[in-house]
């Protein structure tokens, strides 16, 4: 079974962003590390040569899977490197709350005192994320409730910068996402809905209209067969669709890209090469005309730690 890890990966973040990030990161087994450089390939005497790496990224991990470290080797500007901390132990979230409680910082919001004091009991993580600089940047609580589960972002202050709210069934399946801004007004909201072989993820924009659709179509089997994603005008309409074919194995082997008429402009094929774990350490994407003939567009490679 795949783990997926979630994280802002900045240099590949594309018009379907998670999407792109779920796909770079899977990976077969519980890892320590996991390197993704992106490269643009050549041909040397006939041959294809991935040597020209333009950006690199490196996460590292705890026991439990969960991102320690985060660096991107990018440019200049898109640079950084971070650090994550987490407490999941209860007399921990205690201790933690107490100590924002008593701090005597007489601006501390209600928010932040409600989560500390009435609603302690429902903290079930405190994530911190700290600069180059050792500085903690965010400090996100989730709260678990039922079936509901809600994270709040702060800064360093404890001033609220986001929250989500994600809804589960009974069966630990989720329903809905719903974004909100510091001033709490809604960012977008997300409906999950399944049915036979098929899944969908369905994202509005804060005034209630159509912004994008996932579909997954299944096999028998439950592995994933293709995904559509379609994004939407403002008005309504169908602005852009990509279709991603995988195999058993669950690698892409097309991708198709179609403008707002539904007319294919960009075919894509793909190249691996696996571990010994069955994870895949290399991809190369090619550009296909229309002829059949291919061009190599773009390649990752992955370079994972046990």
């Amino acid at each position: 079974m795949y783990c997926i890890i979630s994280f802002f990966l900045l240099f590949f973040i594309s018009a379907y962003g998670d999407d792109v990030n779920d796909y770079l990161t899977s990976v077969k087994s519980d890892i320590k590390s996991i390197k993704i450089e992106n490269i643009i390939p050549y041909y040397k005497n006939k041959k294809i040569m991935l040597e020209k790496v333009i950006s690199s990224y490196y996460l590292s991990f705890d026991k439990s899977m969960r991102i320690i470290e985060e660096i991107n080797g990018g440019d200049k500007v898109g640079s950084f490197r971070k650090k994550y901390s987490y407490k999941d132990n209860k007399n921990e979230i205690k201790s933690y709350c107490k100590n924002i409680i008593q701090s005597g910082n007489l601006e501390l919001s209600d928010v932040i005192k409600n989560i500390c004091s009435d609603r302690i009991k429902e903290i079930s993580e405190i994530k911190t994320e700290y600069s180059e600089d050792g500085e903690p940047i965010l400090i996100s609580f989730t709260l678990k409730n039922n079936n509901n589960e809600e994270t709040y972002v702060f800064n360093s202050a404890y001033e609220m910068e986001e929250r989500i709210i994600k809804k589960y069934d009974e069966s630990k399946n989720i329903l809905s996402e719903e974004k909100y801004d510091s001033k709490e007004d809604l960012l977008f909201r997300k409906v999950y809905q399944e049915k036979d072989f098929l899944y969908f993820i369905i994202t509005y924009n804060k005034d209630g209209i159509i912004k994008e659709q996932i579909k997954k179509e299944y096999r028998p089997d439950k592995t994933l067969r293709k995904e559509t994603l379609t994004g939407y005008s403002y008005s309504g309409n169908i602005s852009s669709k990509k279709e991603i074919f995988y195999n058993k194995y669950l690698l892409k082997e097309e991708e198709k890209l179609y403008d707002s008429n539904d007319s294919l402009y960009k075919d894509y094929i793909f190249e691996y090469s696996l571990d010994a774990k069955g994870n895949w350490i290399r991809e190369i994407k090619y550009e296909r005309d229309a002829l059949g003939n291919k061009t190599p567009l773009s390649a990752v490679k992955r370079i994972i730690t046990y």
